[in-house]
């Protein structure tokens, strides 16, 4: 993953008025200090728009990390895309 553009592509999508993120993670493997800190400038954009961010199926070790730096008290992370997926359009329709 390279944070940098996902940063970028996160401010284009808000910009363009999307609210609702879900990171699926499934396919990454390591994340390094540089990407966590993309993912959490990311989701600080889209939270300073009024949107909402799901992280899915992280791998182990970047679950650790996240529990370890306690990222996952600021990124919600959940088992399943699907669960995700319910869980924003609950939110998107307050």
């Amino acid at each position: 993953m390279d944070g940098a553009i996902l940063q970028q592509t996160v401010k284009r999508l808000t910009r363009e008025g999307k609210r609702l993120f879900i990171f699926n993670l499934s396919g990454l493997r390591h994340l390094d200090s540089f990407g966590l800190g993309q993912m959490v400038a990311s989701y600080i954009s889209v939270r300073d728009q009024k949107g909402h961010v799901r992280v899915v199926n992280p791998a182990p070790s970047v679950g650790n990390m996240f529990r370890y730096t306690r990222i996952d008290t600021i990124l919600q992370v959940v088992p399943t895309e699907d669960e995700a997926v319910r869980e924003l359009q609950k939110l998107s329709s307050r």
